[in-house]
């Protein structure tokens, strides 16, 4: 399995399960991932799902607010042991 499906799945909050500290598995592999401008997985997507929910989910991504300091954080963040 490529390492960016399996970190699709694990940072997907649809498919991970904290209880076993897993993803679950998916039989098929047409399954789509949605990701924001900061590389978060925002939404799962099975492989019967329809094309226009997906576009309207994207659009609402698009229109999202970019915010600098949340980026600067996920590229650099704070040392909690300095």
């Amino acid at each position: 399995m490529h390492d960016l499906y399996k970190f699709l799945k694990r940072n997907s909050a649809d498919l991970f399960v904290p209880r076993y500290g897993m993803a679950v598995h998916l039989y098929d592999y047409h399954t789509k991932f949605l990701c924001n401008k900061y590389g978060e997985v925002e939404k799962y997507y099975g492989p019967t799902a329809e094309i226009a929910k997906i576009e309207a989910d994207v659009k609402e991504l698009i229109k999202e607010e970019f915010l600098e300091k949340k980026y600067r954080d996920l590229i650099e963040p704070v040392d909690m042991f300095a």
